[in-house]
């Protein structure tokens, strides 16, 4: 079985949880015995290492902005040829769109996994529409089969004109083992509770930033801000600064593996505040450190609080702020409740186990 899985960026600071899915995705389905290859636009060094053995086919990108690839349809056609079914990830791409017309062109399947992509959110909505309108509805219909990572994501593709039985949910996977460290970051003294992930509207650091500061006489943790900046640092920092909690507040910036590694394991607690998430990795990589985690419902896996692993609020500051005291309260309960977070990914989210949901997907569809 040969599969070309189709990803506008390897560059995990500019493509985020997306890029860890589809690498380690990738990674587990060649080890499972298939022939995988990867169709992008960029390629840095350190993933290629990553994916030794693997394929990787980089398109040179001419606009970063929409990871607009050079059309080299040499190349994308002969992928798309060695290919029985293509995985193409995301959606506001125009990398899937010469995929998809090759792919139409040779007869060959295609899913789609825009990971929670689908709506028409935060900037160049206009363009959006018009992307949709030219070919990205297209791309969602004429697709073999549609994975939505949580049954939150099935109402997106059935607003698109998706049949019920085209769609299948595969959430994000895992790896069990956690990456080991040896680097100790320069972490805030005494207690600190952390947010990992980019510093957008969507993930909502600024909502978090106001509960904390409203909760600043009551808490006695320090905040740490794990993740690149996309154009809210500056009035995060701005913000901490005029509300005197700057000293308690620190922003890593992109950290490695190892580095996130370290942060993760010395944290009381991880805070994913989201305010639109199909579903997030982030905690996934908290379960696998045993961490209790405290997320808005937006974030596609609220069996978080059923299971005793942290809370579930809504997606606003009010909602965190509760959230931020609850967590407190339970202080004396935070290794039980990261290792019931940690049994419950590890029997639900291996990769192991979702593998084989893949492979049997592929299978059906090539026949």
């Amino acid at each position: 079985m040969r599969v070309l899985n189709v990803i506008m960026t390897l560059d995990d600071v500019k493509g985020g949880g997306t890029v860890e899915r589809t690498v380690q995705m990738t990674r587990h389905l060649s080890a499972a015995g298939v022939d995988c290859e990867i169709l992008t636009t960029t390629s840095p060094e350190k993933k290629s290492r990553e994916l030794t053995g693997i394929k990787v086919t980089a398109l040179k990108c001419v606009w970063e902005r929409f990871y607009f690839p050079l059309p080299d349809m040499g190349k994308i056609k002969a992928a798309v040829k060695r290919a029985d079914v293509i995985h193409i990830m995301n959606h506001w791409c125009l990398l899937n769109a010469f995929v998809y017309l090759t792919a139409q062109l040779q007869h060959k399947p295609y899913v789609v996994c825009p990971a929670g992509a689908l709506p028409i959110f935060g900037r160049s909505k206009t363009l959006k529409r018009l992307y949709n309108m030219i070919i990205g509805k297209a791309i969602i219909l004429r697709a073999a089969h549609c994975i939505a990572i949580t049954k939150n994501e099935v109402p997106h593709f059935l607003s698109y004109g998706v049949k019920p039985e085209k769609i299948s949910i595969i959430p994000n996977g895992i790896d069990i083992e956690p990456v080991k460290h040896s680097k100790i970051p320069a972490v805030p003294s005494g207690p600190y509770i952390t947010f990992l992930g980019r510093l957008n509207n969507i993930k909502g650091p600024d909502m978090l930033l106001d509960a904390f500061i409203a909760l600043k006489n009551a808490l006695p943790y320090s905040l740490v801000f794990l993740g690149p900046d996309n154009g809210m640092l500056q009035v995060l920092r701005a913000t901490a600064e005029k509300h005197g909690v700057a000293d308690r507040t620190h922003f890593a910036g992109f950290v490695d593996q190892e580095t996130k590694s370290a942060f993760l394991s010395g944290c009381e607690f991880l805070v994913i505040p989201s305010r639109q998430e199909a579903m997030s990795i982030v905690v996934l990589e908290a379960a696998m450190a045993s961490k209790p985690v405290l997320l808005t419902d937006q974030c596609g896996i609220n069996e978080v609080e059923e299971q005793g692993g942290g809370f579930v609020v809504p997606a606003t500051v009010e909602g965190l702020r509760n959230g931020l005291l609850k967590m407190y309260a339970c202080r004396g309960f935070f290794v039980e409740m990261g290792a019931e977070l940690n049994v419950f990914a590890e029997k639900n989210y291996a990769w192991e186990v979702i593998t084989k949901k893949f492979t049997d997907l592929y299978a059906s569809l090539i026949g």
